[in-house]
């Protein structure tokens, strides 16, 4: 399944939660998502320690004071509406790789966000569409052309979409592992750059063009990280 990251802050009203996600949200550049099943309705700000009008206004809040307190609103509803709004946000953010956060008193946040860097250009077999790869199999953005990336091909990806993990169907599971096994250990040797292309299309082979004049050719079941 492809995956995505959803930082979640947690922990007693009052303890700076509002704060803290503010301030990760404007590093990000993206919006937070209530999930308080008070600060959801509109007039009592006071009990549920809602955030303030400069906080409203200072990142897009979802799911705070939206409702009356006589209007009728589900779990099940808010399930079906979060996910929708979480899936456009995860989409929006596909440079962004890992997120650290760090408090020490007495008021001190230091937060860490590592982003992806783009490790290949893969081309669709299924309709010739590239795509800018992480060097984990994240499907970052599409390209118009591979550029000066590493060419990958003979993949046929499975419902792809920005922001997930590059998937294939079951008959390329040898391909992709491969793929998955040698960005990596190519950009921790600082061989991504010279190596033009790499060919995945035989079920058994992959075959690399190297330095612009050397051919290499591996089995899908060799030890990449050699």
């Amino acid at each position: 399944m492809p995956q995505k990251t959803l930082v979640v802050i947690t922990g007693p009203t009052g303890v700076g939660k509002t704060a803290v996600a503010i301030r990760l949200a404007r590093d990000l550049g993206t919006e937070i998502v209530s999930a308080d099943s008070r600060q959801i309705f509109r007039d009592i700000p006071i009990g549920t320690a809602a955030p303030t009008a400069d906080e409203l206004a200072a990142v897009r809040h979802h799911f705070v004071g939206i409702l009356g307190l006589d209007e009728y609103y589900s779990a099940a509803q808010f399930e079906e509406d979060a996910l929708e709004v979480i899936d456009r946000l995860l989409t929006e953010l596909t440079y962004v790789d890992q997120v650290s956060i760090r408090r020490s008193l007495p008021a001190t946040i230091r937060i860490r966000v590592t982003e992806c860097t783009v490790a290949a250009a893969v081309q669709d077999a299924a309709d010739g569409q590239w795509w800018l790869v992480s060097s984990s199999g994240k499907l970052l953005e599409r390209a118009a052309e591979p550029g000066d990336y590493l060419c990958v091909t003979g993949l046929s990806f499975a419902a792809p979409s920005e922001g997930t993990r590059l998937a294939v169907g079951e008959e390329q599971r040898l391909q992709l592992d491969a793929l998955l096994q040698l960005l990596p250990s190519m950009e921790a040797r600082g061989l991504l750059s010279d190596t033009q292309s790499i060919d995945l299309s035989s079920a058994s082979t992959v075959t690399m063009r190297y330095a612009g004049r050397l051919t290499v050719k591996m089995k899908l079941s060799s030890d990449f990280d050699y």
